[in-house]
């Protein structure tokens, strides 16, 4: 009877209890899972993902539709913008920022932009600097221009053609003109700058020799290169040979040159282990080799003697010293210039260099060009302009203007005049740019700036807040904001803002379970237990 009681206690509420609060803790805990994942779709059976993630774009477009329907309204942002307080606090706000921007350089001004770094304010610096020189530069290439540089020169030209040089020139400028070029004749012609650009100029010779593919026969005439080196040849050649058989004859210089010689071969063969057992073997001792040497030695040298006495021996050698010198004459010029050493190239430029530096920077010759430039300036100075314009420059005034403005067109279209407008862009570019907002603003400027925010300003502010909201479409960033949200991370946002209430729906689900479980029970007991 016992067990048959215990057993219906199980049964009918238990059994019943248990499982009716594992389903409803089970099925709710599910049902929230599957509002949040899946987040991608997953293949089981059917498509399965989660409520939220599935509904994603759904939400941004009702998210959306609520912001900019019941809270970015155009007559909530009037109503903020109008009222006192916002006009007071942008005031003390402006008012603030422009005390601390006054004192900032223009190139510290990236600090006060947001999401603006120090390297790409100096690369918009750097594009004012590009477009003020392209902008000269347009200019310059404009036709206008030129029409209007060939307009002015054309008009001073003809009312000044006739006056005199002297009339147009003050005597002073004349005067500092003279001196000017007195002392850049001078500067010019000193002796350490004249050295040094002969030195360059050498060197540049030199070094384009180096790389020359020319051969050295085709620097001169060739006819007149063998006549040189033919009469070179004899005039030297006789006194050479000459001084050669007087050396032969010297005993003094020829037993040196013997000893000199033995002792080599005999270094020679103990480096070869020649000298020593095999040399016994052949001659009984190492001084009958020596013997044997010198006797050899003094026949050749004899046989040298009699040889360099023959017209014979004289035509071949000079057959011999043409062929080479043919030979080298063929060689490119650079191949010929590494036989030369760097050395000797070197100290033959600076000894040229100074003594030309010398002759040209000497006083006599400075005296002399200083005179004839002070005559040719005196000349000048007396002559009608239209006098200077035909004697000098072989034309009319007319001509001249049209000379003149070639000349001034040309030299502002050239490349050395846009290098130093480009080079004064950036000096000017960089001075303002190091210079602060208040050295360049007037010091009323703050002042008429909150009375325009506080009145005029801020009305306009507010007239323009309806188109404002229509161009910056605050429905459309923020539903492409939500739809670029990762569905991750608002599942997660979601998850963590709702977890306790999650959890209290998952503990419901569970005491729902058990109650379903417990009336089943008593259901089951009152119907079929009893």
């Amino acid at each position: 009877m016992g067990v048959a009681v215990s057993y219906q206690i199980v049964f009918f509420f238990v059994v019943p209890i248990l499982f009716g609060g594992l389903l409803g803790w089970f099925t709710n805990w599910v049902a929230i899972k599957m509002l949040f994942w899946p987040v991608r779709p997953v293949k089981f059976l059917f498509n399965l993902q989660g409520v939220i993630p599935r509904n994603k774009s759904n939400l941004a477009e009702k998210i959306s539709e609520e912001i900019v329907g019941k809270l970015l309204t155009p007559d909530s942002i009037r109503e903020k913008l109008s009222g006192d307080e916002f006009r007071t606090s942008i005031a003390e706000l402006t008012g603030k920022y422009f005390a601390d921007v006054r004192r900032l350089r223009i190139r510290e001004f990236h600090t006060f932009l947001p999401g603006m770094d120090g390297v790409r304010w100096n690369e918009n610096i750097g594009g004012v600097k590009s477009w003020l020189k392209d902008w000269v530069r347009n200019y310059l290439d404009d036709e206008g221009f030129e029409s209007g540089v060939r307009g002015v020169i054309a008009d001073n030209v003809g009312a000044l053609s006739e006056k005199k040089v002297s009339e147009l020139i003050r005597e002073e400028n004349i005067a500092s003109l003279k001196g000017y070029l007195s002392e850049r004749i001078d500067f010019f012609l000193g002796q350490d700058r004249v050295a040094a650009f002969i030195r360059k100029v050498i060197d540049a010779r030199v070094a384009a020799l180096s790389e020359s593919d020319r051969k050295l026969k085709n620097i001169v005439s060739s006819v007149d290169l063998n006549e040189m080196l033919y009469a070179l040849y004899e005039r030297e050649m006789p006194g050479l040979i000459e001084n050669l058989n007087r050396l032969l004859e010297d005993t003094e210089i020829v037993g040196m040159a013997k000893s000199r010689l033995i002792a080599a071969i005999e270094q020679y063969l103990k480096e070869k282990k020649i000298w020593g057992t095999v040399i016994r073997v052949f001659f009984y001792n190492e001084n009958k080799v020596n013997e044997i040497l010198e006797e050899n030695i003094n026949r050749g040298i004899e046989e040298l003697k009699r040889t360099l006495k023959r017209e014979e021996t004289v035509s071949k050698l000079k057959d011999f010293v043409f062929e080479h010198i043919d030979r080298f004459l063929d060689k490119r010029i650079s191949e010929a210039m590494s036989y030369v050493p760097r050395e000797q190239v070197d100290s033959f430029a600076v000894g040229f260099a100074e003594r030309a530096s010398a002759l040209i920077s000497d006083e006599e010759t400075r005296g002399y060009l200083k005179g004839e430039l002070d005559g040719f300036i005196d000349g000048l100075a007396d002559e009608k302009l239209k006098d200077v314009a035909a004697n000098y420059f072989g034309s009319s005034s007319e001509a001249l203007a049209d000379f003149a403005s070639d000349q001034i067109i040309g030299v502002a279209r050239g490349e050395n005049s846009r290098s130093v407008i480009d080079r004064a862009i950036d000096i000017q570019v960089d001075a303002v740019a190091d210079m602060t907002l208040g050295e360049i603003l007037p010091a009323d400027t703050e002042k008429s700036l909150l009375n325009y925010l506080a009145g005029e300003g801020m009305n306009a502010i507010v007239e323009q807040v309806p188109r404002a909201l229509e161009l910056i479409d605050v429905k459309e960033i923020t539903k492409r904001s939500i739809e670029n949200f990762p569905a991750e991370d608002i599942n997660n946002m979601l998850h963590n803002v709702m977890k306790s209430e999650l959890r209290f729906i998952i503990v419901l689900g569970l005491v729902l379970g058990l109650l379903i479980g417990l009336s089943q029970g008593l259901l089951l007991f009152f119907t079929q237990g009893l």
